[in-house]
């Protein structure tokens, strides 16, 4: 059995983790404690949703919320089977803050 590819399941997975930062942040305006209670909701929905999904993959999922009056940094990592593994960084935004969602999916 051919081991699962993750650049044949990338958009997929990339609409569904658009989706689930669309459902939980469309209108919010992070208040003072609320980040880190979206931030754990978001990870937890991603998670399941793509496991429920994506059978044959490990995911490692990394959720940050930012307000917009600070800077980012991105760095990324090598995989073990780079013909089957992969890795995805999403964004979503509004006037008060930015949100990414950096994946990495590794077959199993």
């Amino acid at each position: 059995m051919q081991d699962p590819k993750f650049s044949e399941i990338k958009e997929e997975v990339q609409s569904t983790i658009e989706e689930i930062l669309k459902s939980n942040l469309d209108g919010k305006d992070l208040e003072s404690g609320e980040g880190q209670k979206l931030t754990n909701q978001i990870n937890d929905e991603v998670m399941k949703e793509l496991q429920e999904k994506f059978k044959g993959f490990k995911f490692i999922i990394n959720v940050n919320i930012f307000k917009n009056d600070g800077g980012i940094n991105f760095s990324g990592i090598a995989s073990y089977n780079p013909n089957n593994d992969g890795s995805l960084t999403v964004k979503y935004g509004n006037e008060n803050f930015n949100a990414f969602v950096g994946l990495f999916a590794f077959s199993q």
